[in-house]
């Protein structure tokens, strides 16, 4: 399924874990064992078969994290080649353009339609 509905994407997270030298964890919660590639840099993207974040987070910021990623991994199996269009792009532009206006105006990143949604699929619940 990554190689071929959700190829766009995985082609796209290959290369940025290429880029960045991300290396693969393995991380036990909820008596399931996760995967994702360890980076240097702050936050986390999902794509495809691909999530990458920071890995030296601690405890449940960690696992909040690992959680909203694993739910945009769910969001691109459900929208397949559209995830880049429909949340990939949105969420880029709310997290880079929209930062000083959601400082201004007291709003959280998650309360975004891409990120509202990949929290309720990873079963986290934010106190908004």
């Amino acid at each position: 399924m990554y190689w071929t509905w959700c190829l766009p994407q995985t082609l796209i997270g290959l290369l940025v874990k290429l880029f960045f030298d991300a290396k693969k964890v393995g991380y036990i919660m909820d008596n399931k064992t996760y995967y994702f590639y360890a980076w240097k840099s702050y936050g986390g993207v999902s794509l495809g078969k691909y999530i990458m974040m920071y890995y030296y987070n601690k405890g449940s910021q960690l696992e909040k994290t690992l959680k909203h990623e694993s739910g945009h991994q769910i969001q691109s199996f459900i929208l397949g080649p559209l995830y880049l269009l429909i949340i990939g792009l949105p969420s880029i532009t709310w997290n880079i353009c929209f930062s000083k206006y959601r400082t201004r105006n007291k709003i959280s990143y998650y309360s975004f339609y891409t990120e509202k949604w990949a929290d309720k699929l990873g079963g986290i619940k934010r106190e908004n």
